[in-house]
């Protein structure tokens, strides 16, 4: 974990040096969707197929200025996703949970529709695989991963306060997956994350 700790402070430590005042802090609560991308790689030489799911999630943020901020946004829960293989059916089921770390900028600060962009480190915690059907006896281990994110959404004021936020967010997700101890292939599930939060600005 040093080198997403690290990453993390130089961009908290980037953002704050360009900035002239701080605004305060953030948070919100969401439910959005984990929304595997349509081609997820291979097992044991068969397509791999991951399935969406929704779950609830939450982000603390700062804002240095009218149009900067940094975000932690994470999910509260595990999401658990099914593996499938084309020809096969549905061999495991997987628990992952997403984190993220997000500098942001708003283009219309002090409107009530605010857009902004977002880019940033993730990681994704992986758990609890359990072999299913033709694999239900066999021992299923998956990777962690981490790498690039990048988050398209707005914010709607509902008074000086409490806003509602629409995103859609990429997380690079890739694992590596062997099973009884041997590699049997890498899913790419590299995910679109969307949904609707409701935020609060203290």
């Amino acid at each position: 974990m040093r080198t997403p700790t690290l990453l993390s402070l130089a961009l908290l430590s980037a953002l704050a040096a360009g900035t002239a005042s701080a605004e305060g802090f953030t948070a919100t609560l969401g439910y959005e969707n984990v929304h595997p991308t349509g081609n997820n790689g291979s097992l044991s030489s068969a397509d791999a197929n991951v399935s969406s799911e929704w779950g609830v999630t939450g982000s603390v943020g700062y804002d240095f200025d009218d149009h900067w901020s940094a975000d932690f946004w994470t999910g509260l829960g595990k999401y658990q996703h099914t593996v499938s293989l084309t020809g096969v059916g549905d061999v495991a089921r997987v628990d992952q949970r997403p984190m993220a770390l997000t500098g942001n900028y708003h283009f219309l600060p002090g409107s009530k529709f605010n857009p902004f962009v977002g880019v940033g480190y993730n990681w994704v915690d992986v758990s609890g695989e359990k072999g299913l059907g033709t694999l239900s006896t066999a021992t299923i281990k998956a990777g962690n991963s981490s790498g690039l994110t990048y988050t398209l959404g707005a914010d709607v004021a509902l008074n000086d306060k409490v806003f509602l936020r629409g995103s859609a967010r990429h997380l690079d997700f890739n694992s590596d997956v062997a099973v009884n101890g041997v590699a049997a292939g890498n899913v790419k599930v590299d995910p679109w994350v969307y949904g609707i939060s409701v935020g609060y600005k203290f």
